[in-house]
């Protein structure tokens, strides 16, 4: 009887052994996949913390006094070195920030396979943190009537983790902008609500054709009242504009998602 209880408490030494192993073997893979994303976001030039200095406004002459011109836009000049993410994946193509916020990260897109990023990093390799992507088909040039961007609610608040401080009104008033960039262009998106929502396939569930659809999810969301979800009413959105939508989901509660909405306010190209 004592052999076989010996046996029985080294079989579970062993077990327990290799959980604790395969746990910090985890948790390093974990650590070491999410380095790529530090490293990347230490490269990249963020204009809305570096404004250059403008020249000062030249003095008219009495000849020229009269003439009124227009103000002299300056060309877009992208902050973030696409060649250099292009060398880690061409399936980089743009660039998502949310000043003050842990969120800033490169936004992919899978030719094939809509989920390929919900567990496969920026490099490819498979598990957490996963990647900002967002569905297969997308328009990249971000003229979607309704973009959706995800990303997973880590506990280390990286990837979409911070988005839950968006729960807090303060917050969300204090933090109103998201920046999205491509080679092309710099995209600005004023937040207008940050609500819960259910875990339907927003892309799927409403034709984005179709007016009556874009009016239906619009109201989906301002309709929401919830001690969580906050909707600012001052700030403009109607069917007719290009909604950007972040979706993470929430911890405690799979049939749910948390939803960051922001309308598009500019385009700098």
């Amino acid at each position: 009887m004592k052999g076989k209880k010996g046996l029985l408490f080294f079989i579970c030494l062993l077990i327990a052994a290799g959980a604790a192993g395969y746990v910090t073997y985890y948790a390093n893979s974990e650590r070491n996949r999410g380095q790529i994303y530090n490293d990347m976001q230490s490269a990249v030039s963020h204009p809305e913390s570096e404004q250059p200095s403008k020249p000062e406004p030249e003095v008219e002459s009495e000849a020229s006094a009269s003439i009124s011109l227009e103000p002299e836009v300056e060309p877009y000049v992208c902050p973030v070195d696409f060649d250099s993410l292009h060398k880690v994946n061409e399936d980089i193509y743009a660039w998502i920030e949310i000043p003050d916020t842990e969120v800033a990260y490169p936004v992919l897109q899978h030719d094939e396979d809509t989920y390929y990023y919900l567990n496969h990093t920026v490099e490819g390799v498979e598990g957490l943190p996963g990647s900002i992507y967002t569905d297969t088909g997308v328009a990249k040039d971000w003229s979607n009537y309704i973009t959706v961007v995800y990303g997973h609610n880590m506990k280390n608040r990286t990837m979409f983790g911070s988005l839950k401080d968006y729960r807090d009104e303060d917050f969300l008033k204090a933090h109103p902008y998201i920046y999205v960039y491509t080679p092309e262009a710099k995209y600005t998106y004023q937040i207008f609500a940050s609500v819960v929502y259910d875990d339907r396939l927003i892309t799927a569930e409403y034709d984005q054709s179709s007016a009556q659809d874009r009016k239906n999810y619009l109201d989906s969301i301002l309709n929401i009242r919830d001690m969580s979800s906050h909707i600012l009413s001052d700030v403009p959105v109607t069917p007719d504009d290009n909604i950007l939508t972040l979706s993470t989901c929430i911890a405690g509660a799979p049939e749910n998602r948390y939803l960051v909405e922001a309308v598009l306010t500019d385009v700098q190209r």
